[in-house]
């Protein structure tokens, strides 16, 4: 009887358990993989843009292929919209299913897209830190799901595109690039950051420095402040991306020029004070500084908007694609906005040496 008892109760376990591996067996099976798609699930890019389609085969669907080559049908949810990248940029890939391709995009059945691309005769030790070769000597790089989308894209040809966060690349913390862009360069700049500082609190506070030619100089100050700022903040490795590069360099270009503006306003009125034979114009008041600014503002916005907009409109694409090293000085704001910004810049200090030599010569 005892036995009879055992060998029962030994059976509901059994039974219990094999119900519970089944229960769970199922349940994975139907879980869902999250797939990235760049747009709305009925649109695919026709060129640039997200555009419906009318028939049903035109639409992109996603294709599960194992390491090993295997087509996988499973389950997935489609998650709309462009990959969160943080301070890391987002860069585009192509697959035409061609043989010339140097890329081949592989979404896994775990939702991870893996990016081969053609290593050729690369030494290993030249391999990003961050991938991986297989045995074929392919390099390869994994995206986890949300740091990648997937879509159809037709634009003179049909291939399969991919926007994708450029990977973090650990650096070593010890290396003399880490330290002079990420330890120096904020050093330096920080200590004239105070300097200058320091010198707009005097001529700001001080009523004796508190006329005309000082409140041209503390605006510079200021100005200088914001430009060195933000080229401190455009220099430091740790950011990336396109959108947070191009506004430090735009603030720290503007602010520049509207430094240099000023500069141009404060010797226009040095060189106008020493012509005059009147000593009450050598009295300032804040009708001429509302001048000054009106002048300095203004070319500097005017100017400033100009380089934007000639930037995103009229620039060279190879200077606006092109893709940086990790420690290579990162410039978003291509070579035609760079004109426009620093033409000015080399005018005024030209008109500046015009004053100043036409000072000395009036003594």
């Amino acid at each position: 009887m005892v036995h009879l008892r055992f060998i029962l109760y030994v059976t509901f376990i059994c039974i219990y358990i094999g119900l519970v591996i089944g229960e769970v067996a199922r349940n994975n099976f139907n879980i869902n993989v999250r797939v990235n798609k760049c747009c709305e699930p009925k649109d695919i890019y026709v060129g640039k843009y997200c555009t419906p389609v009318n028939k049903s085969n035109e639409e992109w669907k996603p294709i599960f292929t194992s390491e090993d080559g295997k087509i996988i049908q499973i389950n997935y949810t489609l998650v709309i919209g462009l990959p969160d990248c943080g301070h890391t940029q987002v860069w585009p890939i192509y697959e035409t299913k061609k043989s010339t391709d140097r890329d081949r995009l592989l979404l896994l059945p775990t939702g991870i897209l893996r990016h081969y691309s053609e290593v050729g005769e690369t030494p290993e030790e030249e391999y990003d830190i961050t991938d991986y070769t297989d045995s074929n000597h392919k390099l390869y790089h994994d995206y986890e799901p949300g740091k990648y989308c997937l879509e159809k894209k037709v634009d003179g040809f049909t291939s399969t595109y991919a926007w994708v966060c450029a990977p973090d690349v650990p650096k070593e913390l010890l290396t003399p690039e880490f330290l002079m862009h990420n330890v120096v360069n904020p050093i330096t700049h920080g200590i004239t950051i105070v300097c200058l500082l320091i010198i707009a609190i005097i001529y700001f506070v001080m009523p004796t420095l508190r006329d005309l030619t000082g409140n041209i100089i503390s605006t510079i100050c200021m100005c200088l402040i914001v430009s060195q700022t933000a080229n401190m903040i455009r220099l430091l490795t740790v950011f990336k991306s396109h959108t947070s590069l191009l506004i430090t360099e735009a603030v720290c270009y503007i602010s520049m020029l509207g430094a240099f503006f000023w500069l141009n306003s404060l010797g226009y009125y040095i060189w106008k004070t020493f012509r005059s034979r009147n000593v009450f114009l050598r009295i300032t008041d804040g009708k001429k500084y509302c001048y000054y600014c009106g002048y300095s503002w203004t070319c500097t916005l005017i100017l400033g908007i100009l380089a934007i907009f000639s930037h995103f409109t009229m620039d060279y694409p190879e200077v606006k694609s092109r893709a940086h090293s990790g420690y290579e000085e990162q410039e978003e704001i291509g070579s035609l906005g760079m004109i426009i910004f620093f033409v000015p810049v080399a005018f005024t200090i030209a008109i500046n040496f015009f004053f100043c030599n036409n000072i000395t010569n009036h003594k």
